[in-house]
């Protein structure tokens, strides 16, 4: 079951991540809003993308809850606290140990990819007795 669940969670930030960049790339690029405007705004969608899917899909977690919202709130503060990681990582890893900027963000990938995983599955969608 475990690694049914994070196959699916990992395909589901997959697409979220081609959210991203695709919204990224259309809203500075066609759009020319200001990059830093556009990455929030990518990572909005990209991360309510993920939050549908997962709930839907990925946990089958119930459509029409009362705690929809609340769990919309988990699921973006679990995805704020994995971006901080990953910029905190990216520092060490790559502006102090030098490692290869692409390397540790593959290395970093997968660890916030377990953070996410785990925090969403026991915090956000943890099943309610």
């Amino acid at each position: 079951m475990l690694k049914h669940t994070l196959f699916k969670y990992s395909m589901v930030g997959m697409s979220g991540t081609v959210i991203d960049l695709l919204f990224l790339y259309i809203l500075v690029d066609m759009l020319s809003i200001d990059v830093m405007y556009a990455v929030m705004i990518s990572f909005v969608l990209a991360v309510t993308n993920n939050f549908i899917f997962n709930k839907i899909w990925t946990f089958k977690d119930s459509v029409n809850d009362d705690l929809y919202h609340i769990k919309y709130l988990k699921f973006m503060i679990i995805s704020i606290i994995g971006l901080l990681f990953t910029t905190i990582l990216m520092f060490i890893l790559n502006k102090i140990f030098m490692l290869w900027y692409m390397l540790a963000k593959v290395i970093i990938s997968i660890v916030v990819l377990l953070w996410n995983y785990y925090a969403n599955k026991n915090w956000t969608f943890k099943a309610q007795i």
